[in-house]
């Protein structure tokens, strides 16, 4: 059999340019066959390794059912070792190949030999930080991250336009809310990014650290924070008081100045529902909300955000 050749150095280098393909699913609810005829699945907008498993990949990254996050789904990335039909170079020493990974990201797999990992989709916005629930069971000194890109093409090659990473090797048995601030590059001050690359790995990439084993759940990314700073989500929130939060059945704001409308958004971006302020203050009942995490917007009756903030529902 032949030898499948892969380069991840495309992780580092973010050196991809746009294509079509379905919108990243940030709450791990749709999943969608591989190429690979095989019974895996990726999730919807996402890609990983179980394309490879004609080659000899064990499956390693798998919809979570049990104790989801939010919804009926989480990720769950697991680390395994790479068989000898798969080559996968070590961007840390290009002499080796790495031996385990374990690792979905934003892209697609186009199905030809040899077959080619294409990153990122489609984003025009500047967020302030990247939000996501997570939980991590390390096999030995191992740990697990998150890596955000934003990127913009720039006539024939790509800038990165700003970054930010989470990392853990702490085991934690419990999902807890984590948030990635993202660190916008100076010498691109005002360029608005094309671009988005999230990488949730289950492993390190430097040796002896990736440990088969080690396992990563991952739920409810969202960006927040618009196209503002976070100095300035910080002091539009400062504006507003909303509880509890966590929230079970209700949320209650209220605005120190004079509101008009507050609306919430979920994790995709998309608006849930909008409501009336009276008298600057407002109580909604939150039965219909998923648990997971959400952004809301006041604005005033010029239609000018004056608070913008997140809050979570519990189970």
């Amino acid at each position: 059999m032949k030898k499948i050749t892969l380069s991840i150095f495309a992780l580092i280098a973010i050196a991809t340019q746009s294509f079509a393909q379905s919108a990243p699913d940030f709450g791990f609810e749709t999943w969608v066959a591989t190429p690979s005829p095989s019974s895996s699945t990726d999730p919807q907008g996402w890609v990983s390794f179980n394309a490879l498993t004609l080659a000899g990949m064990p499956q390693t990254v798998f919809p979570e059912t049990t104790t989801p996050y939010a919804g009926t789904k989480s990720v769950k990335v697991v680390t395994d070792v790479i068989p000898s039909t798969v080559l996968i170079p070590n961007p840390f020493n290009p002499l080796e190949d790495l031996d385990t990974i374990g690792l979905v990201t934003i892209g697609r797999f186009t199905a030809i030999f040899p077959p080619v990992i294409k990153y990122g989709y489609s984003y025009t916005n500047s967020p302030a930080t990247l939000n996501f629930a997570s939980k991590y069971t390390p096999n030995g000194n191992d740990s697990a991250f998150v890596l955000a890109y934003l990127t913009k093409w720039n006539l024939n090659h790509r800038d990165t336009i700003a970054r930010g990473v989470y990392s853990t090797g702490a085991t934690t048995s419990t999902y807890a809310v984590n948030s990635i601030t993202m660190v916008y590059n100076p010498l691109f001050l005002g360029a608005t990014p094309d671009t988005q690359h999230v990488y949730i790995s289950s492993s390190v990439y430097s040796h002896p650290g990736a440990k088969k084993g080690s396992e990563f759940y991952v739920d409810a990314l969202q960006w927040t924070g618009g196209t503002i700073g976070t100095n300035d989500l910080d002091e539009l929130s400062n504006n507003v008081y909303l509880y509890p939060n966590p929230a079970t059945t209700s949320i209650s704001v209220k605005s120190e100045l004079t509101a008009e409308k507050f609306e919430i958004i979920d994790i995709t971006g998309r608006l849930v529902s909008t409501y009336q302020m009276n008298d600057k203050k407002i109580t909604i009942q939150t039965h219909h909300l998923a648990p997971g995490i959400y952004i809301y917007n006041l604005y005033n009756d010029q239609k000018t955000i004056i608070g913008r903030g997140k809050f979570e529902i519990a189970k």
